[in-house]
């Protein structure tokens, strides 16, 4: 590890960095971008004795390299850390890669592929891909996020993340995005794999009374408000409208609309809990002529089985 003349090494001691990022707003302090790096201020890392948050802020990249190269002046930057400009947004932001190919998003150990909704409740898209708005333009991701109190912690509006400057900590390493309830208490994680994958390891959040728990290869677990619960181990939901779909106590994975099919519910009615678990490579399957997995009470190729 690199040390400067006085043998303070690089690594910047973990309290130090949550003051830093809770202080500045989980940002860069001057533009407010969320892909950001410490920067000591006033004295340059070689001729520093150690490592104080007070002469540590936020700058992205961008930001950095204007200071290095004469571009941004320290009495600005100390002026911007005065008032930074998460803080003056209640944000700050961050864009999504997710390129011109249907993202492929992984929530826990399911795995949706060319769906409109990853995640719907009560009519509402809690996470939606949209098609692009112009020819050879990225897939827009649009999502809202919140913590197990109610409180929105991410949003993405059209590949913009939005993080709330009001979470108690989050911390960006290795195309990570980590969302902190408290010390060593993870309430979101998010995974980006340029350029069309997003990867959501860890969540464990509540909205409308429903509640969402998950963790990158192990069980996705949703139960609704009277106690209705969906367990799902794994497996592939691919081309439906709506992969995960919450409507009061009834639960569905893989549903078309009813613009698709009118006829259909867009969930059956579950008894108290559902197991689901993958078969073969990964692809959750039903006998066509089977009760449906939803517990609708009808034929698999007449209920979730039906193509648009």
């Amino acid at each position: 590890m690199t040390s400067n003349r006085h043998n303070l090494t690089r690594y910047i001691p973990e309290k130090v960095k949550r003051y830093v990022r809770q202080r500045d707003g989980f940002g860069c302090i001057v533009c407010g971008n969320a892909i950001y790096q410490y920067d000591h201020l006033g004295t340059e890392f070689k001729d520093s004795e150690r490592h104080d948050p007070n002469k540590i802020v936020l700058l992205c990249g961008g930001c950095h390299d204007q200071k290095t190269r004469g571009f941004l002046s320290t009495d600005t930057i100390l002026m911007r850390a005065k008032s930074p400009v998460c803080k003056q947004n209640n944000f700050s932001w961050g864009v999504l890669d997710i390129g011109n190919t249907h993202p492929e998003v992984v929530l826990g150990g399911l795995t949706a592929i060319n769906v409109k909704s990853l995640l719907t409740i009560d009519g509402e898209d809690v996470f939606s891909i949209k098609p692009p708005s112009r020819k050879h333009g990225p897939f827009l991701v649009n999502a809202s996020l919140f913590d197990r109190g109610g409180r929105q912690t991410l949003k993405i509006v059209d590949n913009e993340l939005q993080i709330s400057t009001s979470s108690w900590d989050v911390e960006v390493s290795g195309g990570r995005f980590k969302f902190r309830s408290n010390l060593r208490e993870f309430i979101l994680v998010i995974r980006i794999e340029p350029h069309h994958r997003l990867i959501i390891e860890r969540l464990d959040m509540i909205y409308k009374n429903s509640s969402i728990q998950c963790t990158e290869g192990g069980h996705t677990v949703i139960k609704s408000e009277n106690g209705t619960t969906l367990t799902a181990r794994g497996g592939k939901i691919s081309g439906f409208d709506i992969a995960i779909n919450i409507e009061g106590d009834c639960m569905g994975l893989g549903v078309m609309s009813r613009t698709h099919n009118p006829g259909a519910l867009p969930c059956g009615r579950l008894g108290n809990s559902l197991n689901l678990a993958p078969r073969g490579e990964g692809q959750i399957k039903q006998g066509r002529n089977s009760m449906c997995l939803c517990g609708s009470g009808r034929k698999f190729k007449y209920c979730h089985g039906q193509q648009p």
